[in-house]
């Protein structure tokens, strides 16, 4: 008789304790949802202006290009898939001594501080941090060339003759 009063007991205390965590779980999500609505207010962010405090302010920005991988395989072709396309690519030897080209895989990384994309933590359930689609912030201009053949400017665009 004592053990399943014990039982009845722990079992109770584990549904409580779940329920807590719910609680939890929605108030962090509604904190969350609050949150999104408050800095993604299109009648205080829009992803076309640049977030800086006064027209008389540049955005400061840091870049970091890291080298994945040199492109050195035999003919083959390889699938990615990503972010729902598919994109089909042709690898062929990539590193040419006579003609001094190299072929390279690498990844930009670019920090930035969006002078709109800012709260109190403590309003919004003391959340720091929120991970957002990147096509509905602002994103800087940025191209990068670096190509073997002779490249001619035009205006603001990059050509190559």
């Amino acid at each position: 008789m004592a053990s399943l009063k014990t039982e009845l007991i722990l079992l109770a205390a584990l549904y409580m304790a779940a329920q807590l965590i719910a609680q939890s779980e929605a108030g962090r999500k509604e904190d969350s949802y609050n949150l999104i609505n408050h800095i993604m207010d299109p009648v205080f962010y829009q992803s076309n202006v640049i977030p800086v405090s006064s027209e008389s302010t540049n955005v400061s920005m840091t870049m970091q290009l890291q080298l994945l991988s040199i492109v050195q395989s035999s003919l083959s072709t390889r699938y990615l898939y990503r972010r729902s396309q598919l994109a089909l690519y042709h690898t062929i030897p990539q590193v040419s001594e006579k003609e001094q080209t190299l072929v390279t895989n690498t990844r930009l990384y670019m920090t930035w501080e969006d002078y709109y994309l800012s709260w109190s933590p403590s309003k919004f359930g003391n959340i720091t941090s929120m991970l957002l689609e990147q096509d509905t912030l602002w994103l800087p201009d940025v191209s990068i060339a670096n190509t073997v053949e002779p490249s001619v400017m035009i205006g603001s665009v990059l050509s190559n003759s």
